[in-house]
């Protein structure tokens, strides 16, 4: 078994611990008490924006991440070279004691061959010429290579369909992923350059920085998450995890998907440790 480098985890209903109980704190701890006497990489990938990981980060004292991969995989966060540095997210966390992390212009040029010139401007402009029917999200849901917006949830066939054929007639190398309000009655649709997924920025990051992807753990708990434990890491779904991600992991029936005992946090904590040779005192 190849010694594990690299922690990679979802946030929400996974490495933040879902009740308050005590076992699950002393998980977090733990898991930080890991990390750093074993020294490894630790990654957030989440669907959140950077500025709700870091919220998530302050709001349950997590441990800081080597990167953040956010937004769906379109961003990869990284920490600033120095303290006067605010990045290109352009927020600054002075305030706090979460240093400031800046985008990897790396990873933008990645997504910026993909999309072959097509800006988000021009993308935003003509899926919202198709109607009514859909409309964009708000600014701060809208980034170089993520164009959000809305729709009725009775509309989705019509509307999902429109948008598929834009794509075909346009010739756009972009892809869709479709869901629903966590709070909310409506639904999402987030445009994306074709094939950028968390499973994508997390091989890009893997790869990119020369680690191996079998010496990776990656842990979650919905059907989104699917896609990065694909991309030829060890996958844990933790005791919690939706139906979508459970069924999908156990259709692969890999000895490098590991199914967690334990939810949440200390599922992660349980995880990474079947796959390495980590013994706790």
């Amino acid at each position: 078994m190849m010694p594990i480098q690299t922690l990679a985890t979802d946030l929400d209903g996974t490495l933040i611990p879902i009740d308050d109980s005590i076992r699950l704190k002393n998980a977090l701890e733990t898991l930080r008490e890991t990390l750093a006497v074993e020294q490894l990489e630790l990654l957030y990938v989440s669907g959140r924006s950077w500025k709700l990981v870091r919220e998530a980060i302050d709001k349950h004292k997590l441990p800081l991440p080597d990167a953040a991969i956010c937004d769906v995989g379109t961003t990869v966060l990284i920490p600033a070279e120095n303290d006067s540095d605010t990045g290109d997210n352009g927020d600054s966390d002075r305030e706090g004691s979460i240093p400031n992390y800046q985008i990897s212009e790396d990873y933008a040029q990645r997504l910026r061959q993909i999309l072959r010139g097509w800006k988000a401007s021009d993308v935003l402009g003509q899926i919202d010429a198709l109607g009514p029917a859909i409309w964009p999200q708000p600014q701060d849901c809208q980034s170089e290579f993520k164009i959000s917006f809305f729709f009725e949830l009775a509309n989705q066939e019509h509307v999902c369909g429109k948008v598929r054929s834009w794509i075909n007639d346009s010739g756009a190398p972009v892809s869709i992923v479709v869901s629903k309000q966590i709070d909310g009655p409506l639904g999402l649709i987030d445009v994306l350059p074709k094939g950028v997924h968390k499973g994508f920025a997390l091989r890009w990051w893997l790869e990119h920085h020369d680690r191996p992807l079998e010496a990776a753990v990656y842990c979650g708990d919905s059907g989104n998450d699917s896609a990065a434990m694909n991309c030829g890491v060890n996958g844990v779904v933790v005791a919690n995890a939706d139906h979508h991600l459970r069924s999908a992991m156990e259709a692969l029936d890999s000895p490098s998907i590991y199914f967690a005992v334990e939810p949440s946090t200390a599922g992660v904590l349980e995880g990474l440790l079947h796959f390495s040779e980590i013994s706790l005192a």
